[in-house]
């Protein structure tokens, strides 16, 4: 299992890095699998709570992946802050293509 968070203010998308793969006017790059949306009228009562979200599927298996992704999410970002605190952490940046409705 290797998939890709990216991670903004609005949602976190999980990419499948290695399957699912689209082209479009020249540019390609990996699929979304599922998607997790922040409602912004939701109000947060701590840092340490749970966060509401719509959960966003664009395969028939996601709910599996998401169950899967649920376990493995947090430690992956525990791993994630010590590598940013040992200064190790890699400040690579991606490219998302965006993908125009097909007509």
């Amino acid at each position: 299992m290797q998939y890709q968070a990216v991670i903004d203010r609005e949602e976190i998308i999980f990419v499948d890095h290695q399957g699912g793969y689209a082209v479009q006017d020249g540019e390609g790059g990996r699929l979304i699998v599922l998607a997790w949306q922040f409602p912004p009228a939701l109000i947060r009562e701590s840092l340490h709570g749970p966060v509401g979200i719509d959960l966003v599927l664009y395969r028939q298996d996601a709910r599996e992946i998401h169950r899967r992704i649920m376990s493995e999410f947090p430690p992956a970002l525990d791993r994630f802050d010590e590598r940013q605190l040992n200064g190790s952490g890699d400040s690579a940046k991606g490219h998302i293509v965006p993908f125009k409705p097909v007509s």
